[in-house]
């Protein structure tokens, strides 16, 4: 699972975000715990235009990282603002 995890890792820092988002996707399916994974995943998306599920995956992230800096960068990602329409929009998912 490393392999997938690193070659994820090298596809994002390429900026191929489709090969990045598979790859990753396949280390969170093995490993659901595996928050790295789960961040640069959201990352992807968000690099791909996918806001939907780059806000959602980044909110998994800040979940399972309460105490650990991912969680800033994550929340900064994310609306500051509750009235936000996107944000709206996850809740009700």
């Amino acid at each position: 699972m490393d392999d997938i995890f690193n070659a994820g890792i090298q596809s994002y820092r390429n900026s191929d975000y489709v090969t990045a988002i598979a790859q990753l996707s396949a280390v969170v399916e093995g490993n659901q715990q595996h928050w790295v994974a789960w961040f640069y995943l959201g990352l992807a998306y968000l690099k791909s235009h996918d806001m939907d599920r780059a806000y959602r995956i980044l909110r998994v992230v800040a979940a399972m990282c309460p105490e650990d800096h991912l969680k800033a960068m994550s929340a900064a990602l994310l609306p500051e603002d509750d009235d936000d329409p996107d944000f709206e929009m996850l809740e009700a998912s």
